[in-house]
């Protein structure tokens, strides 16, 4: 892996995956009409509708873009649709960006210079910081899961620290901070809502893992990258908006279901036969007692309705 020469423009290709976003896809395709970057070429957008039926992907505006829709009659997941919208790509860069993160020119310069730079030629994997505003940050953003800090989640013990790495994964920054250019930073995991890879790392990856419906694909993308002594890096001094959650909100108990069942499949994927084991029993037996148990009693973010159906999909009980 070599960085690009200083006298080429990398071209960068953008795809987006759509499932119900409602006016959150419009607003994020305007803001990428609105780009100009200067360190590479925006060469292709696609936009892979998973079967929505809110009416965004019917209400798409080009905004001029180099626009390719893509709709699948069916749900295929997040890490399906990546995959399918990257499959034609000839671009050097790809950016997986969700329908609610609001890109900006000095998001995609810096990902792209970053890239560029010989000093940073062991870097294939690029994010920014994603400001939520009051929202918590990103599943995905942190060290890598460990046997040990996902025993704790499922015994609700690890929680309030997972969150606190998440947290520290993403520093807050000063006005003074704010005026100096960062080196970028390297980190284990990248968000999916805003990850840039080089497409040369993503074939050689062969793509996000179809095993991961939606959550832990792009833990997993950057677990298996750093296993190849590919570096992920945050540039912390560049940052976009991501409201979180445009197209899951209104289905809470179906978030949580698939939170579950790629937890399981990150599990099954990365860990020993014994740590498989005794996690995923520690899945099945308290961590849904206790799930229900604290929603029960208004102490977790969980309506318990919603708990009952995510457990009752997760043992096959409801499709």
């Amino acid at each position: 892996m070599v960085a690009f020469a200083r006298s080429m423009r990398p071209t960068l290709d953008v795809i987006i995956v759509n499932w119900n976003a409602g006016a959150w896809l419009a607003r994020g395709l305007d803001a990428l009409a609105r780009v100009r970057p200067t360190a590479g070429t925006l060469t292709r957008v696609v936009v892979v509708d998973n079967a929505s039926t809110d009416g965004s992907a019917d209400a798409i505006d080009a905004h001029g873009l180099p626009l390719t829709i893509i709709g699948n009659a069916v749900n295929r997941g997040f890490a399906a649709a990546c995959n399918q919208g990257a499959a034609a790509s000839t671009a050097d860069v790809l950016l997986f960006l969700n329908p609610d993160a609001l890109i900006t020119s000095e998001a995609i310069d810096a990902a792209l210079g970053t890239f560029s730079a010989p000093e940073h030629a062991g870097v294939g994997i690029a994010g920014v910081r994603l400001d939520g505003g009051a929202a918590p940050p990103p599943l995905g953003v942190g060290p890598f899961p460990t046997p040990a800090s996902l025993a704790a989640l499922s015994l609700g013990l690890g929680r309030r620290a997972a969150r606190q790495a998440a947290a520290r994964s993403v520093p807050s920054r000063t006005r003074e901070d704010r005026r100096k250019t960062t080196t970028p930073r390297e980190v284990d995991v990248v968000c999916g809502a805003c990850l840039f890879i080089r497409r040369s790392v993503f074939e050689a990856l062969g793509g996000f893992d179809e095993r991961f419906f939606v959550y832990y694909d792009e833990v997993d993308l950057c677990l298996r990258a750093r296993r190849r002594g590919i570096r992920a890096v945050v540039l912390d001094d560049v940052s976009i908006h991501h409201a979180m959650g445009a197209c899951t909100t209104a289905v809470p108990g179906w978030r949580l279901f698939c939170g579950l069942q790629s937890r399981q499949a990150y599990i099954r994927a990365h860990f020993r036969s014994w740590e498989k084991a005794v996690l995923l029993a520690l899945m099945s037996v308290p961590e849904p007692m206790l799930r229900l148990a604290r929603a029960a009693t208004g102490r977790g973010a969980e309506r318990p309705r919603d708990v009952i159906e995510a457990y009752a999909r997760l043992t096959g009980l409801r499709t």
